[in-house]
């Protein structure tokens, strides 16, 4: 794993010298993704249909070619609720990134509160906001062990990508490698 972690800050931090680089830069980052996620690689998220929705679209309408971000966060967890700030900067300052084709999902795991009522209630987020109000996503996906993770799906809710792009650059790049060959 250092091994992997050491090729890929040399490539991301040396700039590249023309395809033939850029190429194998792209081949060592994808190697680099691999071993990151080889704990739940080819993993299908389930049990998605029956969240609530508090915020944002329904699930169902995301079936298709869809590319899918989910990020799963708690309701006693307080740097959760300022993630979903974090988050809306993030889309608002990376129009590119979030295109018309990718959507993203908070899955929030806990008991309801006030506290999380009151703020999706009354902010508006440029994403779904899903509520797992009976708590049987986890025992869905019971190879989730970070219950405040982050995933990138394809169409068929396969796990492609675990790790947040919000403040890892280098996560960042596999995203948006993983994202042109969906």
């Amino acid at each position: 794993m250092i091994k992997w972690l050491v090729y890929f800050i040399i490539i991301i931090s040396s700039g590249s010298c023309g395809r033939k680089n850029q190429v194998k830069e792209r081949e060592l980052i994808l190697e680099y993704a691999e071993n990151l996620i080889v704990d739940v690689k080819g993993r299908k998220i389930l049990c998605i249909e029956n969240l609530q929705v508090k915020n944002g679209k329904e699930w169902a309408s995301y079936k298709g070619n869809q590319k899918k971000i989910i990020k799963l966060i708690n309701t006693e967890c307080g740097k959760c609720y300022t993630s979903l700030e974090e988050w809306k900067l993030f889309i608002e300052s990376d129009k590119d990134f979030f295109d018309h084709e990718l959507g993203l999902f908070f899955i929030v795991l806990g008991p309801m509160n006030n506290y999380f009522e009151y703020v999706v209630s009354n902010f508006d987020y440029p994403f779904t906001i899903l509520f797992d109000e009976e708590g049987n996503f986890l025992e869905c996906n019971k190879f989730i062990e970070n219950t405040l993770e982050t995933f990138l799906l394809d169409e068929n809710n396969t796990i492609t990508m675990k790790g947040s792009p919000l403040n890892n650059k280098g996560v960042y790049e596999v995203y948006k490698i993983l994202l042109e060959k969906l």
